[in-house]
This record gives structure tokens, sequence and C-alpha cells, in this order.
């Protein structure tokens, strides 16, 4: 980076605002790239040959984007939507949780960027320890426990406090939270947290996802239907149920 920007004692390291831009889309399509080869490979094996390309093009101020963009096939694109919507995430859990947290349109990015660096767990809505919760059996709390849409971000010294309460405690604790899928959970009734609410958030993050990493077109390629919801559209199917 330093070759494109400047340097002043005071303020320290710059990039002007063109360059402030091209780096951001670098960063959204490496983050694109290397999830999704990532949730299909989970080899760098894989990916050495278009890094170097991409890290070639860019030292000689050429366009990389068509080679992070060939190096994913359609099948690569179907695994990973078959991944995504079946929770099949692996090692990759955590970073997809932070991931789906910072694409909730109501984020204060700003916000989020500092929570990052401090503390910070990923919640179990639903805990992850069975007890009778609100009418969940020990089938249902299987079953969904590990949803992406029981998941979510969330300071540490909140999750702490949270972790094993009920869902109408747990909001308490929720509302200090910075995280927007944490605040959103304030508007479910106390008892709402119910294996319903739990597959209506999750393939509403879901859809951040596909619609992130441009796997949207599997959804009809899958026969999924679309109703209307949070953005333009949200899924009304019922993945990996």
């Amino acid at each position: 980076m330093h070759k494109y920007g400047t340097y002043d004692e005071t303020t320290g390291f710059a990039l002007s605002e063109d360059y402030i831009i091209d780096f951001e889309k670098l960063l959204e399509e490496s983050v694109k790239y290397y999830f999704i080869k990532g949730l299909v490979d989970n080899s760098v094996n894989t990916i050495k040959d278009v890094t170097f390309r991409v890290c070639a093009k860019i030292a000689l101020s050429d366009s990389y984007l068509s080679e992070f963009h060939s190096g994913i096939t359609d099948d690569d694109k179907s695994i990973a939507f078959s991944k995504l919507s079946g929770n099949a995430l692996s090692r990759y859990l955590r970073g997809i949780i932070i991931l789906t947290a910072y694409l909730n349109p109501n984020q204060d990015k700003v916000k989020l960027a500092d929570m990052l660096l401090k503390k910070y767990d990923i919640e179990h809505i639903l805990p992850k320890s069975w007890n009778h919760y609100d009418g969940w059996t020990e089938l249902s709390h299987k079953k969904y426990i590990n949803y992406i849409g029981n998941l979510m971000l969330l300071e540490r010294k909140i999750n702490i406090k949270a972790q094993n309460e009920y869902f109408r405690k747990k909001k308490e604790h929720y509302k200090k939270s910075d995280v927007q899928d944490a605040l959103d959970m304030l508007s479910i009734s106390d008892s709402g947290w119910v294996s319903r609410k739990v597959k209506e958030i999750h393939l509403i993050k879901l859809k951040r996802l596909l619609n992130f990493f441009g796997l949207e077109k599997q959804l009809h390629l899958d026969g999924t239907l679309y109703g209307a919801g949070e953005g333009n559209r949200t899924l009304v199917c019922s993945l990996g149920s």
C-alpha cells in the first residue's frame, strides 16, 4: 500500500479517497473469494495460483477482478450455496456469523469495527445446554441450536451475562449491544423465540450472505421461492430443514 499513499509525521499514513475505494473493493472481493473457496475446498493449495495472479496484477496496476471471478466455478457456487443453506460451515462458522452481522443493513459499521477490536463471542440465542426453554424439546433444540438464525455476534461481557438465560432475560442484555442483530431481537416477544422464528431469522441472514457472495441465482436452480421481506425480498422456503 505504501506506493499509493502518503505519510505525514502528524497524521501518519493516508490513502487518497480514490485509493480508499479501490482498497475497500479489494477487501470485499478477497472476502468473497476466500470464504467461498474455504467452504468448498478448505485447502491452501487451491487458492495459490489465483492469489499470485491477483497480487501480480495489483503490482502492475492492472484490473484483478477477473482473476477472482474466474477462480470460482459454477460447481463452487453450488457447493457453497449448499453449505451455507445447510449450516455445514465447519471452521468457517465464526467468520460467517461475523460477516452476517456486518451485512445487516442497519448495522453501524464504525461501532461494529470498534467492538471487534475488543473481546467478542458467538452467542447462541437458544442456549447450547437444553432446558425447558419456552416449549423447546430436546429434539427441536438439537435440530436448531446451530442454525445461522440462532447464532449472532455479541460482545463477550454481554454474552457472559446472557448465555444461559431465558429469551425474555436475554433481551435485557441485548439492548446494551452495538450489534444490530442483537438489537433486532428486541422486537420479538418474550416467548417468541420458537422454531418458526429461528427459521425466519435464518432465512433473512442467509439471504444477506447469498446476495453478498453472488449466489442468489443458485436459489432459482434449487427451485426456491421468494416473498416480501427485508430489503427487496426474503426467502420463504425452509432451506436446510
